[in-house]
């Protein structure tokens, strides 16, 4: 039962309940070389590992091909020259040759067929960047000021921005069992994830805190619990007079109070969002609003 609406939980939240730590039957689908696609339930679960399961519109009549489409999180929009040629030879082996920038700051690989899903999550892992999180009902990617830091109040943000990622992340132990430990692959990119290592400095800035577990053992996210977000979450940080992040469409929005060359702290923006359900009054787009101060 939702306990703000008091209303029967819908099928996708009986799913997260069911299976919090959002592993499905990924597993099996993977180890499965007949499988060409994941089941409908797991088509929810995906999604909290970074992925949408897709097929090509031009050949429905003939009989579904499936692949997905695979996003990275890149918080800030930082990638690192190195990274972003690790991406770029991802692109050409597992996707279908692109390499597309997404309105939050990041990575989408697309045409990923079944086979190529574990080796490209696991280089993107490798190369220190995550899917983690990308998609889903959590919060996803957070997205800061777009120009390269130039003074302490940017390089501030970034940090902030970094911090607050870290906090938000999911802890679901199944995302790096399934992707980065449990995948064996050797893609002669040893050279290029080695330098894309050495350009954040050897330490994976998207590794979630460890998970707590209740009395069973089960995992357990202190933050999301059993059933997660009811929908996605988006969160930004914006240094005025600049907004190139549109801050008051996040449904939380960060903004830099700067006093003399120093960040002091941020105003607090919350409920933007630009997300409709058609035929749905009560759904519409709306600006944030500000926080007052003392509240």
């Amino acid at each position: 039962m939702d306990p703000t609406s008091g209303k029967p939980l819908a099928k996708n939240e009986l799913l997260k309940a069911d299976k919090p730590d959002l592993s499905g039957t990924i597993r099996e689908t993977l180890a499965n070389p007949e499988a060409d696609r994941f089941s409908g339930d797991d088509e929810q679960f995906i999604k909290f590992h970074g992925i949408y399961q897709q097929d090509d519109r031009d050949k429905r009549k003939t009989g579904k091909e499936y692949s997905v489409m695979v996003r990275t999180r890149q918080t800030g929009g930082i990638v690192p020259a190195a990274q972003y040629l690790v991406y770029d030879e991802l692109s050409g082996r597992f996707a279908n040759g692109t390499l597309r920038i997404t309105s939050r700051q990041t990575f989408q690989f697309h045409g990923v067929l079944q086979k190529g899903i574990g080796p490209l999550i696991k280089s993107i892992n490798e190369a220190l960047s995550s899917t983690l999180a990308t998609c889903g009902d959590v919060n996803r990617n957070v997205t800061a000021p777009s120009n390269p830091p130039v003074d302490a109040v940017a390089v501030q943000v970034d940090e902030d921005a970094f911090t607050l990622t870290r906090a938000l992340l999911p802890r679901t132990t199944a995302y790096h069992s399934i992707w980065v430990d449990g995948v064996q692959v050797d893609l002669g990119l040893g050279d290029k994830i080695a330098k894309a290592r050495a350009s954040v400095d050897q330490a994976n800035p998207y590794m979630p805190p460890p998970a707590d577990t209740d009395d069973s053992g089960a995992p357990v996210d202190p933050l999301y619990g059993k059933t997660y977000l009811p929908r996605k979450f988006k969160t930004g940080f914006a240094i005025p007079p600049n907004n190139d992040t549109d801050i008051f469409t996040n449904d939380m929005g960060f903004v830099a109070i700067v006093e003399n060359g120093k960040l002091i702290g941020y105003n607090l923006l919350v409920g933007g969002g630009l997300g409709t359900s058609h035929g749905n009054k009560a759904t519409y787009p709306r600006l944030a609003d500000v926080i007052p101060q003392g509240e």
